[in-house]
């Protein structure tokens, strides 16, 4: 970073121009700083980082003379520092310290310029390369040093910051280095400004001398001239005689004439020299005492600082301690951290466990719904399906019953024709018994012998054989059938039983399943039950880790309050430990208020976990907690109603006591008043005092009637 080359008005606002950012060196007016662009550059090389190039592309760079341009500009330039100074250096620029942008566009205001130079200067010494800026500045000239340290400080105290907040110690004990080399400087000229002083009084001595020399050597010459011609006039006058004498002093006169004449040049020439060697002298002289005045400033901020450098030797007694204690704070906001970590993983646990209760009351009361309808389901399915299978047995029962009336119908029908068929049978046996004896006994004998059926029909007559096999054929027909039915009814019964048994497997299966179902659910009930009481045992946690937090807050209120009270007997406050002081108060108070909201935020789900707590206990029902709290409000109207009684009877009270005040002394006034009218009247008639003494006698008893208040 180099140095500008120029300052900028610095009789108006005493800050030089910072082109030491730029490659270009002819920014020598505000004219040419009040387009924005060269402060946009600058900007971007003190921390690239913040203002990127994107940020640089949003100055325009062709504003030419149009000062809306470059107020706009400049208003984006402000705008950026002022965001630099709240986000990177967590410091808000005080209003005192905000320059009129509109005045540097428009008119190119010198102070305006200097105020936002000012502010770019702080961005230099608090940025992340401060230490070479601040270096940089260490190599400059004396007077620039002390322009540059002179607006530091004061954009130091107006925004409020003190040295430790801007500056290191490596960079204070280079400001002292730098401060002891200009007191040494300062000696230094003082001396030489002593030492030409002197030379100066002696050089005046010299010059004096040299013109009282003067003086008498031209009185000298001036009596050697004018005896020189008196001497040519007596030559003139005699010829002769002693000329030879006269000529030779003569020539010894002209002599000595021209040693002084040459002598006389010689002076001058020394008189020109120390002519000029003294006014070179007093150009020093002039110098030294500008000098002087500059060197005098710079000793009283010199004593200024030397005072600061005082107060910082004197607290650096407390450093180790305020180190302690700050070290000490640390620790314990670390631990505060660490709790809060803790009561934040708390919270989110029992949002969760929360979230988690509702979803299982939840799935609790639906499982509760679905198990009570199952269970009516499974009733209902009980009922029908012992229904369906009594019907379906009913059904088959009476068509059994059909199909057996119907056989036992068809069995006694031919029951009945095989009983007809035996007595017609029986008849013609009996009929042709004797007349065909032999026959019969032939036929017997043919068909107790086997298969001599042929003899027989043979033998029978021809309407009794086709009757005989009529017969036969029906009985075949009716075996047949009478075996059918039975095998139809053996398949039905097997059917039916097969039906039976796989309802009885499925009606198994479903109560298997049900059961299944039931300790699945009864499972899910404990599991609800255990996860409550998991909960409960976690808000007894979070109850004992709040009751802790807190008094491990109250130990370091506490040892907070009482660390001031013991440091502040022994030392005059410091500006800088009482800053930093004043940022722990601040730190712990927005961690105490942080603190009580999350303990607010927790009580309120604790409140919430309790809720549902009550929701689930059965013992405490809604209607109880609403009758209580109606018996509460209606207890709260009648104490403030009776309050309300109370002050109507003492404000009526004192009314009544103001009205009776009213009215005594109201009849007092009258009874003064006609007191006053009778003496007025007896003072104006002359009467004996008989007489007076009748008239109020028989007054009297007019004036009590007229003013009943008289005995008051």
């Amino acid at each position: 970073v180099r140095h500008a080359n120029s300052i900028v008005s610095q009789d108006i606002f005493a800050l030089p121009q910072v082109t030491t950012f730029t490659e270009n060196q002819q920014c020598l007016t505000v004219e040419d700083l009040a387009d924005g662009v060269v402060l946009s550059d600058v900007l971007q090389k003190i921390d690239p980082g913040w203002f990127d190039a994107a940020w640089v592309t949003r100055v325009r760079k062709d504003v030419g003379d149009s000062w809306r341009l470059k107020v706009s500009n400049l208003k984006k330039v402000l705008q950026g520092i002022q965001d630099y100074y709240s986000e990177v250096l967590g410091v808000q620029v005080s209003p005192a310290c905000v320059p009129d942008v509109a005045a540097v566009g428009e008119h190119a205001d010198h102070v305006e310029m200097g105020r936002l130079l000012q502010l770019v200067l702080g961005c230099a010494i608090n940025c992340e390369n401060k230490q070479e800026h601040i270096e940089n500045i260490m190599q400059l000239e004396e007077s620039v040093q002390h322009v540059v340290m002179a607006a530091i400080q004061e954009l130091l105290s107006r925004e409020g910051m003190g040295p430790s907040v801007s500056m290191s110690a490596a960079d204070l004990e280079a400001l002292e280095n730098e401060l002891k080399r200009s007191t040494d400087a300062l000696q230094e000229t003082e001396a030489e400004k002593a030492e030409i002083t002197q030379r100066c009084h002696v050089l005046d001595q010299q010059a004096s001398a040299l013109l009282e020399e003067r003086n008498a050597l031209l009185a000298e010459n001036e009596a050697l001239v004018e005896r020189l011609h008196m001497l040519e006039a007596g030559e003139d006058c005699v010829d002769g005689g002693p000329g030879s004498s006269s000529r030779r002093g003569l020539l010894h006169v002209q002599a000595q004439l021209e040693e002084l004449r040459e002598e006389n040049f010689r002076l001058e020439a020394a008189k020109d020299e120390c002519r000029i060697q003294n006014e070179q002298l007093h150009r020093e002289l002039l110098d030294a005492q500008e000098k002087n005045v500059e060197m005098s400033s710079l000793v009283e901020e010199t004593q200024i600082l030397k005072d600061e450098m005082d107060i910082l030797r004197h607290s650096s007694s407390r450093v180790a301690q305020l180190e302690g204690t700050v070290e000490s704070y640390r620790r314990r906001l670390e631990e505060l951290g660490e709790l809060r970590r803790q009561v934040r993983l708390l919270e989110e646990r029992n949002e969760v466990s929360l979230t988690r209760a509702l979803g299982l009351e939840d799935e609790l009361r639906r499982a509760n719904a679905t198990r009570a309808q199952l269970e009516i389901s499974r009733t209902q399915l009980i009922e029908d399906k012992e229904k369906k299978s009594h019907e379906k047995k009913k059904s088959n029962y009476r068509t059994l019953l059909k199909n057996i009336s119907w056989v036992s119908s068809i069995r006694q029908r031919l029951v009945l024709e095989r009983d007809a068929l035996r007595e017609e049978n029986d008849e013609l046996h009996c009929s042709q018994l004797h007349s065909q004896a032999d026959c019969y006994f032939l036929s017997f004998s043919a068909s107790s012998m086997g298969p001599g059926d042929s003899l027989a029909g043979e033998i029978l007559p021809l309407d009794v054989q086709e009757q005989v096999a009529g017969l036969q054929s029906e009985k075949r027909a009716l075996t047949r059938r009478l075996e059918e039915l039975e095998r139809q009814q053996a398949d039905a019964l097997s059917a039916l039983a097969t039906d039976s048994a796989c309802r009885h497997a499925q009606l198994e299966a479903d109560n298997r399943l049900q059961g299944e179902q039931v300790s699945a659910l009864q499972a899910r009930v404990e599991e609800l039950q255990s996860s409550l009481a998991e909960q409960v045992e976690r808000a007894d946690n979070a109850t004992a880790l709040n009751k802790k937090l807190n008094h491990q807050l109250e130990t370091l209120q506490e040892s907070r309050r009482k660390e001031p009270q013991e440091e502040q007997p022994q030392q005059p406050p410091v500006p800088k430990t009482s800053e930093r002081e004043e940022e722990l108060e601040s730190l712990l108070r927005k961690k105490t208020e942080d603190m009580r909201s999350m303990e607010e935020r927790y009580k309120r789900y604790l409140e919430k976990a309790k809720l549902v707590i009550r929701t689930m206990d059965p013992k405490q029902s809604p209607e109880m907690a609403a009758l209580r709290g109606q018996l509460l409000e209606r207890e709260r109207q009648l104490n403030q109603l009776q309050k309300e009684n109370e002050q109507i009877l003492a404000q009526k009270q004192e009314e009544e006591k103001l009205m009776t005040t009213a009215w005594y002394s109201m009849g007092m006034g009258l009874q003064r008043q006609s007191v006053q009218e009778r003496l007025a009247a007896m003072g104006g008639t002359e009467c004996s005092f008989l007489s007076r003494q009748r008239s109020v006698s028989r007054r009297t008893p007019q004036s009590f009637l007229a003013n009943p208040a008289t005995p008051l």
